[in-house]
């Protein structure tokens, strides 16, 4: 007997799918999303990025959808508006590992999301500028010592080549062991606490959702998200993504992820239920 539609879940990694190359969701993605949802099926989201910065990019238009962010150190409930869990990095660990960072890298950007929401710049520089003018948020510019505690993520950004000898220099250092750095993109990296973990937070959120994680499909083209995909029942990614998660995925797009595929596979999937559409 095949799975009901509300007994599945398709989470999608936002920050290889379903954007165009401004960063915004593709009307036949939005439509496909839409009728996806008002036909029954639950759909997720996860990205490395600040819930804030997710938000921005969706737009509210989607307000019913959980989110994975931060990495796997928080998940967002849509429909409650808060988020409903969250590891939060071992503050004073990181406060080490910031003020080093800052004797060696001086003009590095640091800002630091806060539970609930709460976006704080201790450092600014070019990059950082140029991420909270896309994204439109408030945010305060404060000393390590005003921020309040419940750190989800601190975010160090930078010119590529900055990022790449920041990795350098903290792989050889040791701030503790209760926080891990880890890159983001080219121009961006982030500390976390150890136990968040996207694969971690992918297990809370099926029980949250009432879903098996066998039941569950991962659209993804990002190869760090090859732990979700050894416990998703299956993987979807694009023609063209890399090597390690085609080897993976039973099933490719026609369409890249992030030029329609997702809408491409959200109709395939309803089409296996008829009675839906």
């Amino acid at each position: 007997m095949n799975t009901g539609l509300q007994e599945r879940l398709v989470l999608c990694n936002l920050d290889t799918a379903v954007r165009d190359n401004k960063g915004d969701l593709l009307s036949c993605d939005r439509w496909a999303i839409k009728l996806f949802e008002k036909m029954g099926g639950q759909l997720a989201f996860i990205s490395g990025k600040p819930v804030h910065e997710i938000l921005h990019q969706l737009k509210g238009s989607m307000p019913a959808e959980s989110v994975i962010a931060c990495n796997g150190a928080v998940i967002y409930d849509g429909a409650q508006g808060e988020e409903v869990k969250s590891a939060c990095v071992h503050e004073q660990e990181a406060r080490v590992a910031i003020q080093d960072i800052l004797l060696r890298f001086p003009s590095v950007g640091i800002e630091i999301v806060a539970r609930g929401g709460g976006l704080y710049v201790v450092r600014s520089n070019l990059y950082v500028h140029e991420n909270l003018k896309s994204c439109k948020v408030r945010y305060l510019l404060k000393s390590l010592d005003e921020i309040p505690r419940g750190w989800l993520q601190v975010i160090l950004r930078g010119s590529e080549e900055q990022i790449r000898k920041i990795q350098e220099h903290t792989r050889r250092k040791y701030y503790g062991a209760r926080n891990c750095i880890c890159p983001q993109d080219a121009n961006t990296c982030v500390i976390l606490a150890q136990n968040a973990r996207p694969e971690r937070a992918f297990e809370e959120l099926c029980m949250l959702k009432g879903v098996l994680p066998r039941n569950c499909v991962l659209l993804t083209d990002d190869q760090r998200d090859l732990p979700l995909a050894q416990k998703a029942g299956q993987t979807i990614c694009s023609f063209d993504a890399p090597p390690e998660i085609q080897q993976t995925a039973g099933r490719h797009t026609l369409s890249a992820l992030y030029g329609g595929g997702v809408g491409e596979y959200l109709y395939g999937m309803l089409k296996e239920y008829p009675d839906k559409v």
